[in-house]
């Protein structure tokens, strides 16, 4: 590839050659330094053979010496093409202008695509890289990516890695997470086990250390449930690391206030097509500025131009398909609106990894300013302890309290 991009810049002649002695006028051009490409040979005594311009004055000797005849085929690349139009000022100062702009415009980035996100905000990235000194536009050959690496780790300390790799015009951010750690107290001290939430115990067992609750019992947030400490059979305590599990019932509730009429949009079956044409950000459409429909829903699609490879170029071709829909609205009953803005409040609520919803339920209020508030409240089966580390401390007279 590189190669045949030096040939064109250089320019080269394709040439045929004919003759009993192709064979010793190439092994003629090779002692004397002149260099062959895409040799191909013939039938009838014939050959083609590629060969640089300064090359080509160079042959007569070898053609003579081995009667070999030699027919200029094709004429190819820039110096030739330019001295082809060289009365002709306008077109090769277009190309050389046209030359130039391409190559400014192919040294700068001019899309960044990150990677590797699951809870951060791709927007908050993008602007913390901006200030590291990556952005839409920056010349891509001042990037040190280590230092744009090392830069964002001490900005935003929820990432745990991050590298930058740059592929023509575009960069790709690829980015990890950190997990949080939550609090483990080590197996060798002494800790309780207590809630973490309000609820109504289903189950606890324990085993190691002393259940302090039971089937049925109501417990709050920071309740003691299996305490570190045990009796042993001299009637002393000792202090242990309790474990086991406590499930219990736990309800989680989230309200809002909605109007009883509800938009609606239906399609009529009419679709039209436009087109759009962005250089950067600036935008030019490619379709008359009136819009086909009254109201409409719209799809996009869009494709970076790009010349070969990842060397994209700071334009992008957008294509619109255009929906023709009927806007209305229809007013809901009280049950029907609890049921349908439930179904959204419940998708909002969270529910632990290790929680298993076993009944929901929606509830209504009708206002008098004709809107409704909606409450949906579901109930849970979680694990709700949590290990806290006993603090010891001792008075003078060395009781433990």
């Amino acid at each position: 590839m590189i190669f045949s991009i030096l040939q064109y810049l250089r320019g080269f002649l394709v040439l045929q050659l004919q003759g009993m002695y192709i064979e010793r006028f190439i092994n003629l051009c090779v002692r004397h330094g002149i260099y062959l490409w895409n040799i191909r040979k013939e039938a009838c005594g014939r050959a083609t053979v590629h060969v640089s311009i300064p090359g080509f004055f160079r042959i007569p000797e070898a053609a003579r010496k081995t009667k070999t005849k030699v027919k200029i085929l094709r004429k190819r690349g820039l110096p030739l093409f330019l001295h082809r139009h060289r009365r002709r000022g306008a077109f090769v100062a277009g190309m050389l202008l046209f030359t130039i702009v391409l190559a400014l415009l192919t040294s700068f980035v001019w899309a960044i695509e990150i990677d590797g996100t699951e809870k951060m905000d791709k927007n908050m990235i993008r602007n913390t890289l901006r200030s590291c000194g990556l952005d839409v536009g920056v010349l891509k050959y001042t990037l040190k990516a280590s230092d744009i690496q090392a830069d964002m780790l001490r900005e935003m300390p929820e990432l745990s890695w991050l590298w930058v790799e740059v592929k023509g015009t575009r960069a790709f951010v690829h980015v990890r997470e950190k997990t949080p750690v939550p609090d483990i107290v080590p197996v060798g001290r002494p800790a309780n086990i207590t809630a973490d939430c309000d609820g109504v115990i289903t189950e606890c067992t324990a085993t190691r250390g002393t259940a302090m609750v039971r089937e049925g019992d109501t417990v709050q947030k920071g309740t003691l449930l299996i305490s570190g400490t045990v009796e042993t059979k001299h009637g002393s305590t000792l202090l242990v690391h309790a474990e086991g599990s406590v499930k219990a019932k736990t309800w989680r509730t989230r309200s809002g206030t909605f109007p009883l009429e509800k938009q609606t949009e239906t399609d009529r079956g009419q679709v039209k097509t436009r087109y759009n044409l962005y250089f950067g950000t600036w935008r030019l459409p490619l379709h008359t500025g009136r819009d086909p429909f009254e109201t409409y829903r719209v799809e996009t699609e869009t494709t970076a131009v790009k010349l070969w490879g990842d060397l994209y170029l700071p334009v992008t071709f957008e294509k619109q398909r255009l929906y023709s829909t009927d806007v209305g609205s229809v007013t809901l009953s009280p049950a029907e609106a609890e049921m349908y803005y439930g179904k959204t409040l419940l998708a909002e609520i969270e529910i632990p990894d290790n929680g298993e919803i076993i009944n929901t339920e929606y509830t209504h209020i009708l206002n008098k300013d004709g809107t409704i508030t909606v409450t949906c409240t579901v109930e849970c089966i979680e694990e709700i302890g949590e290990t806290r580390e006993i603090l010891e401390e001792t008075e003078d007279d060395g009781t433990i309290f």
